[in-house]
């Protein structure tokens, strides 16, 4: 079918897992991953683009056309402070919502929380649903929620 696929997120527990069934999908047959370290992964579908996310929305990268993924996310104790938690889980995320609205991608997929909560007291949820709430307002072409529970599996650290 030539389908084109953009994952943010492609280092993570959920991303790594993601990039593996898109390589070994036909359907898909053009795959970049937008990250700030390489994955190390050589397939002839995929292309990386190495980023600083600071500079995300002067990234060069076409989203027309794509089912753009996102499976960026962190822990507050990752990240260190709230401020940095809701940089990689808020606004990275609604940043390439937009730029997939802007730009004529099919359908954007986002991996968030189970519970998520515009109006939870619990600082993660809230985040989580602040950016669902924020991302139904970009009225995308496709909007796709996955909300799971705890993800386990090897992780790096």
């Amino acid at each position: 079918m030539n389908r084109k696929a953009v994952v943010a997120g492609a280092t993570g527990l959920v991303g790594k897992e993601l990039v593996r069934l898109l390589l070994n999908d036909p359907d898909y047959t053009d795959i970049t991953l937008i990250v700030r370290r390489s994955t190390g992964i050589v397939h002839g579908k995929l292309h990386e683009k190495v980023i600083d996310f600071e500079q995300l929305e002067n990234t060069n990268v076409n989203l027309k056309g794509t089912d753009v993924f996102c499976t960026l996310g962190t822990t507050i104790k990752k990240a260190g402070t709230k401020e940095a938690f809701r940089l990689v889980d808020y606004h990275y995320p609604l940043t390439i919502g937009k730029m997939a609205k802007a730009q004529g991608a099919k359908q954007f997929l986002i991996v968030t929380s189970m519970g998520a909560n515009p109006l939870s007291r619990t600082f993660y949820i809230r985040v989580k649903g602040e950016l669902e709430e924020s991302l139904r307002e970009l009225c995308l072409p496709a909007l796709h929620i996955f909300r799971p529970s705890l993800l386990l599996g090897n992780r790096e650290e």
